[in-house]
């Protein structure tokens, strides 16, 4: 039993993000597979889910973020060298 609680206590006490970072000042559309080839896209045009899948892949420089839009719509969000990648995906009844 000493054993989780001193996991638990050594998880609680690991520093994480705050919850309160910025926005990154740019995001980048995919054009390719791989997401080497871009476009900038700006992030004023998009939804409250977007730009929290924007905030924590700049944080989490190895996460993957899935966003799936009320539209029918699904992005893919990752971090790519530093820079904040989407790949948008349609999804067709």
């Amino acid at each position: 039993m000493t054993a989780n609680v001193d996991f638990l206590k050594k998880l609680l006490d690991t520093p994480g993000p705050s919850g309160f970072e910025a926005a990154p000042a740019r995001v980048w559309r995919a054009l390719d597979a791989e997401g080497r080839e871009t476009a900038r896209d700006d992030i004023e045009n998009v939804g409250t889910r977007h730009r929290a899948a924007y905030r924590f892949v700049q944080k989490h420089v190895r996460g993957l973020a899935i966003v799936i839009s009320h539209d029918g719509g699904v992005s893919f969000v990752a971090n790519r060298d530093g820079d904040v990648v989407f790949w948008e995906q349609s999804v067709s009844p």
